[in-house]
């Protein structure tokens, strides 16, 4: 039905078509996804793909949830395709407080074990597939600085 129609506006999307949704945005990325809905448009759009996400909590730290996510794809590889690496990414972020209406608190602070103060960078912790190509963002904080051993200490402790 969805083919033949010039427009899928105002049509109520399935959760099951919005998790395939999903599954082929993280797959394809934006743009190779917004291709294919363009072309066929049985998917719903990137914007309502993000509208159904955009209720779910990510507060700093680890994202346990994702350890759901993460268990239901890998049990679909093959061995050779679970092969991963840790992938620690840092960004600088503008230093400040705001009010965060989707966990009802002020963010800004400093969540890394041992730092205080202010933010200005931001660390995220990511699974990366070696083999295949897959990645998944598993924890992030907020820090002040960053170097090598409060990397590797400060992460694995809590992680550990």
């Amino acid at each position: 039905m969805a083919l033949c129609s010039k427009s899928t506006k105002g049509r109520k999307r399935s959760t099951l078509t919005i998790t395939d949704g999903l599954i082929y945005k993280m797959k394809w990325g934006t743009q190779g996804y917004s291709d294919f809905i363009r072309e066929y448009p049985i998917f719903p759009s990137v914007r309502k793909l993000q509208e159904a996400v955009e209720h779910i909590k990510f507060e700093s730290g680890i994202l346990e949830e994702i350890f759901d996510v993460i268990r239901c794809q890998i049990s679909r590889m093959s061995l050779y395709e679970m092969y991963c690496i840790v992938a620690l990414d840092e960004m600088a972020i503008k230093p400040g407080q705001m009010y965060d209406s989707t966990c009802k608190r002020i963010i800004g602070s400093c969540t890394f074990p041992g730092h205080t103060g202010l933010a200005k960078k931001t660390l995220g912790i990511l699974l990366a597939g070696i083999t295949t190509r897959w990645k998944y963002a598993v924890a992030y904080y907020f820090t002040n600085k960053i170097d090598s051993e409060a990397k590797q200490t400060g992460m694995l402790q809590e992680m550990h």
